[in-house]
């Protein structure tokens, strides 16, 4: 059974030898498929958070970890993989990594 290319007629009983011609003639569909792979790995929890923090800049937050603590504060800013809360406390303002957030929710 000859294994078929995704892009063209080309047919070959070899998967080796299409490999090869897939690499050779058609780069570009290569690279589209690389992309959406990322773009996969970024749709996962950390995507999701990154999108809620967006509109939560300013607003009274609970965030909970992963082992079950909660803190009660205001978020300050966020980036990539970090989110800038001031503890409802009063205490200085801390930095969490968005892997250790179970949840976050606005109050």
């Amino acid at each position: 059974m000859p294994y078929k290319c995704p892009y063209c007629d080309f047919e070959s009983l070899n998967k080796k030898n299409l490999e090869f011609h897939i690499k050779e003639e058609h780069p570009r569909e290569i690279e589209k498929e690389k992309r959406k792979g990322e773009d996969k790995v970024e749709k996962g929890k950390s995507k999701e958070i990154n999108d809620f923090s967006r509109g939560l800049h300013g607003e009274n937050v609970i965030l909970t970890f992963l082992d079950g603590s909660q803190i009660e504060g205001k978020m300050k800013g966020y980036s990539r993989y970090e989110l800038l809360i001031e503890p409802k406390n009063d205490e200085e303002e801390i930095v969490v990594f968005k892997g250790a957030v179970k949840t976050l929710k606005k109050v």
